[in-house]
This record gives C-alpha cells, sequence and structure tokens, in this order.
C-alpha cells in the first residue's frame, strides 16, 4: 500500500535502502529546512527517515554491533531518543533488542482526541511527526540531535517529500510532553495531510514482525 500502515503494538520496519543515485554534496548545496513540495509518507519511507536519524550500521565498537548511521560520544548509545507520532498514536523507534541491532517501533500511546487535535494544530499541512528527545541534560546529547536532524533533512530532501524541520519552542514542547513526549528537542513535519480530517493522520494496520537484515552507512540518500 502506498500509506502509512504501522501497527498499534509496533514491530519491525521494512529494511532500508542502503544504496541511491543522489550526491551528498549536491544535496547539501540545495538543502533547506522546509520543502513545501513532494510526496506521501508511506511505512518505508518512514522506516528509512528513522534509520537515517538513528539506524543501525554493521560497524563495532567495543567488539559490539553498536553502529550508527550518526557519530556515538565514546559508544553511548542512549543520549537521544526518537519518536513518531501520526494516527492518533506515538512510537519509540528501537534501534537495540535483544542484545542485537533492531530496525522496529515500539508503541508508546494511544492520543485522547484533545490531545490528538493539538498535534494536528502543529503539523499542518503534514501528516506524519519525527520527534527528536535527549536524555540527559548534557551538550553531547543536543550535538547527538544535531547530527541526527541532518541526516534527516538530507534523506527528506533526497526522498523528495514535503518536509519541516524545526527546534521547538516551549510551548510547543509541552504540546510533546501531554502526548508522553519526555524533554523533546526539535522535530521533522513529514508528508501532507489528507483531507477531511483534524488529526495527524496516518492510517493503523497489520504490522510484520521481522529480525532485522544487516545494514551499512554507505549511503543513505536513495532517491
Amino acid at each position: 500500500a502506498d500509506d502509512l500502515r504501522i501497527s498499534m503494538e509496533g514491530g519491525s520496519l521494512p529494511e532500508p535502502q542502503r544504496q541511491g543515485n543522489q550526491a551528498l554534496l549536491a544535496t547539501l548545496q540545495s538543502l533547506k529546512s522546509e520543502e513545501q513540495n513532494g510526496g506521501q509518507v508511506t511505512e518505508k519511507i518512514i522506516g528509512q527517515m528513522l534509520w537515517a536519524a538513528r539506524g543501525r550500521t554493521p560497524h563495532y565498537y567495543k567488539s559490539r554491533p553498536w553502529g550508527m548511521t550518526i557519530p556515538t560520544w565514546g559508544g553511548e548509545q542512549n543520549i537521544s531518543s526518537l519518536y513518531l507520532v501520526s494516527g492518533g498514536a506515538v512510537w519509540k523507534y528501537v534501534n537495540w533488542q535483544g542484545n542485537r541491532p533492531a530496525h522496529s517501533v515500539e508503541a508508546v500511546a494511544t492520543l485522547d482526541p484533545e490531545v490528538d487535535r493539538s498535534m494536528a494544530a502543529l503539523a499542518p499541512p503534514h501528516n506524519c511527526i519525527i520527534v527528536q528527545t535527549k536524555n540527559e541534560n548534557s551538550g553531547r546529547a543536543l550535538w547527538e540531535i544535531g547530527y541526527s536532524l541532518l541526516n534527516m533533512i538530507l534523506q527528506a530532501k533526497s526522498l523528495g517529500l514535503a518536509y519541516k524541520a524545526v527546534f521547538l519552542e516551549e510551548k510547543d514542547q509541552q504540546q510533546f510532553k501531554r502526548a508522553g513526549i519526555d524533554s523533546p528537542v526539535s522535530a521533522v513535519f513529514l508528508g501532507k495531510e489528507e483531507r477531511g480530517g483534524g488529526s495527524v493522520k496516518g492510517t493503523t494496520a497489520l504490522k510484520r514482525k521481522e529480525p532485522m537484515a544487516n545494514v551499512d552507512s554507505k549511503s543513505f540518500l536513495p532517491g
């Protein structure tokens, strides 16, 4: 299907694409924090965006497969986190589970109607939000979030998406906290809102539960 379909229970995401035809330097030259025209969001695209932001690569640190698509501070693994808001629900991105790399989402919350409407007010005309949070009050958490945010903007640009990347003001941070997302710092709004609805729209449906295939960071600019 071409729409966004993620189970309320979460589960494995489609394997990310690891090769592309978009040149990094050329993409950087035209990079903007917002692109108003672009395609819709699918489950595969969401998986690609989350992987670009904080996905696993086959690199080792201290004999463990802890490589990620962003630099890490001394191999630290839990300085920041990613959340997905769509279809009246919130999920957390999981890149390590069962002592091995993962590429999945886990359900965090189903939004009550009032909170769902407040999320929609932040998002228009977009239909999906990826939120970056810090797990500690430190400069290195913001350092990691910065790399992750740049990767997401690059990925969205290369995929031809409509997107908007923002650092959240205090009033907007409070809205995400109401949705069960603690310490939000920045967000990337994706896709275009469907007509006739008031929520941050996405379809919740069936979901595969498969182990993640190996990935690498040679190219995160498929397009």
